[in-house]
């Protein structure tokens, strides 16, 4: 069995989360609506994809003393998959699905559906927006920089109260999510970028 260890549970989650585009919860403006709508569209059309992605957690959201530090590589060719982060290693091809958990020295191996994988992702990637504009107070657009778009979006209600969001405007994919958690609730290593 899987151990249940807060830190990695936290990298997986924010990993996962902000590449399978969670983000249409947040929704409000008509122009991140549209952004977020062609983020999903260029997911949903990647055939192959190389990504290294850092997860990083520091101390405090005034802080650059970082806390922990990991890194994820991600490796999509058509319906094969390879997945690496934190002693996690998913392998994915056409037929078999194979995760490997180093730690607790588990290997599982299932039969992979294709069909559907396919539908799931679809009908996760493009949710309803309009329904899910209530989570959110506020969006702020700040403008763009260096070809890329940064929104702002507020959330007092929930366990993360600000999320900063760029997306690159010529590939319409994310380029940095930085997370900031309530401190009530993470008094210590909340700011996830």
């Amino acid at each position: 069995m899987l151990k249940n260890n807060p830190m990695k549970t936290l990298f997986r989650t924010l990993l996962i989360s902000g590449l399978l585009l969670v983000f249409p919860a947040f929704a409000y403006a008509q122009d991140f609506k549209s952004d977020i709508h062609k983020m999903h569209t260029a997911y949903l059309n990647i055939k192959t994809l190389h990504a290294k992605v850092e997860v990083n957690v520091f101390e405090n959201s005034f802080s650059e003393k970082l806390m922990a530090k990991k890194t994820a590589l991600l490796k999509k060719d058509g319906d094969n998959y390879y997945y690496d982060i934190d002693g996690l290693t998913l392998l994915m091809n056409e037929k078999y699905s194979l995760m490997v958990h180093k730690e607790d020295a588990q290997i599982i191996y299932s039969r992979r559906d294709l069909k559907d994988e396919k539908k799931f992702a679809y009908n996760f990637a493009t949710p309803g927006l309009d329904s899910a504009f209530t989570k959110n107070d506020s969006i702020v657009y700040k403008g763009m920089d260096n070809g890329l778009k940064h929104y702002v979006i507020y959330t007092s209600e929930m366990l993360i109260l600000r999320t900063d969001l760029l997306i690159n405007a010529s590939t319409n994919l994310i380029h940095k999510v930085v997370y900031y958690y309530n401190t009530e609730m993470a008094p210590l290593g909340n700011k996830v970028s």
